[in-house]
């Protein structure tokens, strides 16, 4: 028997907080936009917000950190004997808060680092603002399904071996606020892409 890991781990926040990020979409209805593919594989309203305003959720922020903190310790420092080697990260991209009316979702695979752009990312987060029956995600290669519970939150890798689909409510709204974590280069390290 193998005793392999999938890498998506799933932790509790409070409704509180989640409701921080509900008021903030709901109050913004100016910033959001409508978010669709042209095969309507994709289909969700989003409202996009800059590392500048992360103060605005320094509550779940605070509590983001020391999950992806205690993430890298599971995976990676207890695996390692010198840890020097691991770099540093950063939460410096925008990140959504994604609605999808009922019958919405993401449903094109996709892992979250799938061009040049996307390098430095390594890990994903995502948290359920809705308790939506029938909804949630599924990972591909993993065969693993989260369900939308409101207060879960998810951290995975951002790879190919991630692949993963949203499972659409098709009675009921869903709410999520997802973004990612990215390596961030050392003095000289970028230096490479330039020669």
């Amino acid at each position: 028997m193998s005793n392999l890991t999938n890498f998506i781990e799933e932790y509790t926040i409070s409704d509180s907080i989640c409701n921080e990020f509900l008021d903030y979409y709901h109050a913004n209805k100016d910033k959001q936009y409508a978010a669709e593919s042209p095969d309507k594989m994709i289909s969700a309203t989003y409202l996009t917000i800059g590392p500048r305003d992360y103060k605005i959720f320094d509550n779940f922020f605070s509590i983001l950190v020391k999950k992806i903190d205690g993430y890298i310790e599971k995976y990676v420092f207890s695996k390692q004997e010198n840890c020097e080697s691991f770099g540093s990260w950063a939460l410096n991209e925008p990140f959504n808060i994604q609605y999808y009316a009922p019958g919405q979702g993401y449903g094109a695979p996709h892992c979250e680092r799938q061009n040049f752009e996307n390098g430095p990312r390594f890990l994903v987060w995502m948290l359920y603002l809705s308790d939506t029956p029938n909804a949630g995600t599924k990972w591909i290669h993993q065969d693993y399904i989260t369900e939308c519970k409101k207060g879960s939150l998810v951290l995975w890798p951002s790879d190919l071996t991630h692949l993963h689909v949203g499972i659409p409510s098709m009675n009921d709204d869903k709410y999520i606020a997802t973004g990612w974590v990215s390596m961030i280069p050392t003095p000289g390290q970028e230096k490479w892409m330039d020669d």
